[in-house]
């Protein structure tokens, strides 16, 4: 390329003298030598390669300009002398040759005219054919490598064949690479040579192990002894297990993994769960509160009893791998203010949870993004909140081992952040998240293409949220967004659905929605194509739903599965009807309920919306054996505290009409005396009385039952029929003075004794015992704990888990409850959200 404006030199002329001229005398004057353009750039030239540039020189002066023109190499000038009378222009042609890559610059000197020249000489790329049919050699006029067939029937040698070039392909004899090792699969590829891929040998059966030798192939060995060798609920009095290489049916082993612990009945609510699909399986697999596992294939939930968990955390990161065919699980911690974080990496194979332990793996870390990258058959891992803080780095896991990646750019440090993979780009897709203190919640789109992250422009978008599930939908080529909360808290929490086709976000309203929510778990069902959502938390408590989208409508599959959050229920067990019934209560929102469900010791339904006057919480209930009823008392709402009466007869509520009542409370505990045929009340009218009341009812009417003795006042207490004993049992509650209470009282229909235990539960609210009719014992579930009376001493069990308890809205109040379902021999409680068994 040549630059420049055109420039004036003034060269005195050779052989100038004085010439006389009619009218006087003048002298022949300079010559004025004018050059266009006054520098001349070159394009990059390859090494060998010539361009020529041209430059014009102009004498606009008196005289003939005449001197040589001098240029360095690798640039040469033609003509080599100027020679230019007045008036005239002279046109050179500057050639460029490299025979060097670099940087050249030098000036045309043109007697004392000069011009600036400078260019690059660049190397000639080197060309390589991986097909030995086909030569490669670099067209300069296309700047690139071309490849050129060699003629059919020319000998050849690639690395997998020896033959002869047919159509640019080389065919022939194939190079064999047998190892003679049957545990290898032997290939070759043009690009790698010989492989040897480690053979998988498939299962036989549950009991049988598969193995390999090198010589022999594949054989199996037996299982060990006591293997459980089919799906084990751990609910059920016998267990199929391997014995000698075969599968059969044992008793229950009294001590082992399915006993002494609590075991979650139902899906759990919540949002501490982790969620994958399981391709090979078609199974959603999720991994809940205190580690269950369950797995939902469409039409029900199941929940697993694997040998191992992970260890009991929340903030889970969970995928699928889809070569290695598991569900990989990394990281999470335990419950909230606990500065710890595990660098654990699991694996679900459908029957249990394996530990792997690698080398190397990332810094534990909670809430971070994990998704599977098809095309590269890694998993790749993003960010989350560790003991150091936010988290920004990125790792993959190839099924053996962890590596981290060093982009040159990243995402910002970021903690619930969601990530995808999109099929059709084959790139992952990661988007929002928090990077910091309220507020610093962002909006951005990264893909990750196994080398290096790029920020995705995007003329629309969701708002900035955190605690928002996206999938990709294979079927729509769409990444599928939804929920999440604006500012890292319940408030302002989303359900709108979003939708990125590659190019753009699009805000879709689908024909019907699910309730807001944040903090749930979705994943994508390829065998249904649907997206599948599962629980998170609702602005009236955690959700215990699931809901599929088919990129039309949102479908709740699972409808009202389970009682919604509450505190303030009351719950027990109905004999005749062999159902645990839970009625009314407070949710955060919805406030004061009036729905009644039953239990039937796998599943809840929804059997009656009670009238209106059942609008309450903190109430109490009993179960009438004679005349197989349910007794509600008391409670309170927004209005005021009660003292009416209902019964339930197991298709609707009743209110009696009793004329002589227990003074309002929402204080109350009550429980069936089956030697007396009385329903007996112990509970306070809170604003006078200094010790408990004790009231009975026949079915009719309420009467009180003095005592010289009675318990000082209390609330939130448990009381208990101890049938074997005859006694009504009274444990802990707070006292009027807000101290925690765990004395131990009886009531034998007549007198309040007090009784002394060495060792007794801890102080507590309890609100709840029940009789544990096989083993004669008074039971009390606290939170995380459990303990039974004989009628002389406290133990506790000591559970390997235990039901949380927990105050569900942060009122200062334990929510639990528990029956026992005589029907089916087990102890049931309901902490406020979630559904737990005990297993003996």
């Amino acid at each position: 390329m040549a630059t420049g404006k055109a420039i004036a030199v003034v060269v005195l002329a050779l052989g100038a003298g004085c010439q006389c001229r009619p009218g006087g005398i003048g002298g022949v004057g300079d010559a004025e030598l004018i050059a266009e353009p006054t520098a001349l750039t070159f394009a990059a030239t390859y090494v060998g390669q010539e361009r020529s540039l041209e430059v014009a020189v102009t004498n606009r002066g008196a005289a003939t300009a005449s001197s040589p023109a001098a240029v360095d190499a690798p640039f040469e000038a033609s003509p080599t002398m100027l020679r230019v009378a007045r008036g005239d222009t002279q046109v050179f042609s500057v050639r460029f040759e490299p025979v060097a890559s670099g940087h050249f610059s030098t000036t045309l000197q043109l007697g004392t005219l000069s011009v600036a020249i400078e260019g690059d000489g660049v190397e000639v790329p080197e060309c390589h054919s991986n097909n030995v049919c086909a030569s490669a050699a670099f067209d300069f006029d296309l700047a690139a490598c071309n490849l050129t067939s060699k003629p059919d029937n020319s000998a050849c040698a690639s690395r997998c064949v020896i033959g002869s070039c047919v159509s640019g392909q080389c065919q022939g004899q194939f190079i064999g690479c047998d190892d003679s090792n049957l545990c290898t699969d032997d290939a070759c590829s043009e690009a790698d040579g010989c492989a040897h891929i480690e053979h998988v040998c498939p299962p036989i059966s549950p009991c049988k192990t598969p193995r390999c030798d090198p010589a022999l192939g594949c054989m199996a060995d037996d299982a060990l002894d006591g293997t459980v060798c089919g799906v084990d609920d751990c609910l059920e009095a016998s267990v199929d297990v391997c014995i000698a290489g075969v599968c059969v049916s044992r008793p229950r082993p009294s001590e082992g993994r399915c006993s002494n612990t609590w075991v979650t009945a139902t899906v759990p609510t919540g949002d501490v769960m982790a969620m994958a699909y399981d391709a090979a399986r078609r199974r959603v697999v999720l991994l809940a509160d205190r580690t269950s596992t369950w797995e939902y294939d469409g039409a029900r939930w199941s929940q697993r009893f694997p040998a191992k968990v992970p260890s009991y955390g929340r903030g889970y990161s969970m995928a699928y791998d889809s070569t290695r065919r598991r569900v990989m699980l990394f990281g999470g911690g335990p419950t909230p203010g606990v500065n710890a974080y595990f660098d654990e990496t699991w694996e679900w194979d459908g029957m249990t949870w394996v530990q792997r332990h690698p080398t190397l793996a990332p810094p534990g870390r909670l809430e971070a993004a994990l998704a599977y990258d098809s095309a590269r058959k890694r998993l790749v891992l993003f960010g989350g909140y560790g003991a150091t803080g936010i988290l920004e780095d990125t790792w993959e896991w190839d099924g053996f081992a962890w590596t981290q990646r060093h982009p040159i750019t990243a995402p910002s440090g970021r903690y619930q952040p969601t990530m995808a993979y999109d099929s059709s780009t084959e790139r992952l897709l990661l988007w929002g998240g928090s990077t910091g203190a309220l507020g610093s919640i962002t909006a951005e789109l990264w893909a990750w293409d196994g080398v290096s992250w790029a920020a995705v422009s995007t003329p629309t978008s969701p708002p900035a949220l955190y605690g928002h599930a996206m999938v990709f939908d294979d079927a729509r080529s769409r990444l599928v967004l939804f929920g999440g909360t604006p500012n890292g808290f319940s408030s302002g929490v989303q359900n709108d659905t979003w939708e990125w086709d590659g190019q753009t976000w699009a805000s879709v309203v689908p024909a019907a929605s699910p309730p807001a929510r944040y903090l749930h778990s979705m994943v994508y069902d390829s065998a249904r194509k649907l997206v599948v959502m599962v629980g998170g938390a609702m602005a009236d408590g955690s959700a215990a739903d699931t809901w599929v989208y088919d990129g039309k409508t949102w479908l709740d599959e699972r409808p009202a599965s389970a009682p919604s959050a509450r505190m303030g229920a009351a719950m027990i067990y109905d004999a005749a009807r062999a159902q645990t019934l839970l009625v009314s209560g407070y949710a955060r929102v919805s406030r004061y309920q009036t729905d009644t469900w039953s239990f039937d010791g796998s599943e809840w339904a929804r059997v009656a919306t009670g009238p209106s006057d059942l609008r309450r919480y903190q109430h109490s209930m009993a179960y009438d054996r004679m005349r197989q009823r349910v007794v509600l008392f008391g409670g309170r709402s927004d209005v005021s505290e009660f003292n009416d009466t209902w019964e339930w007869d197991g298709l609707a509520w009743g209110q009696s009409m009793s004329t002589a009542a227990p003074p309002p409370s929402m204080f109350s505990a009550i429980a069936f005396d089956a030697i007396r045929n009385r329903t007996v009340l112990v509970g306070i009218e809170r604003t006078t009385d200094t010790t408990v009341q004790t009231w009975e009812y026949d079915g009719h009417s309420w009467s009180q039952h003095p005592s010289a003795v009675a318990p000082p006042a209390r609330r939130w207490h448990g009381v208990g029929y101890d049938i074997g004993r005859a006694r009504t049992v009274l444990f802990g509650g707070t006292s009027s003075s807000q101290a925690k209470l765990n004395d131990t009282w009886e009531w034998d229909g007549t007198t309040w004794v007090r009784l002394e235990p060495t060792v007794k539960p801890r102080p507590q609210d309890v609100r709840s015992m029940a009789y544990d009719v096989a083993r004669q014992r008074l039971v009390v579930v606290g939170s995380d704990d459990t303990w039974e009376w004989n009628g002389v001493v406290w133990s506790a069990l000591s559970p390997n888990t235990s039901p949380t308890c927990s105050d569900v809205f942060y009122t200062g109040e334990s929510a639990c409850l528990v029956v026992f379902d005589e029907a089916r021999q087990k102890l049931t409680a309901f902490d406020g959200s979630n559904t737990w068994i005990y297993l003996r």
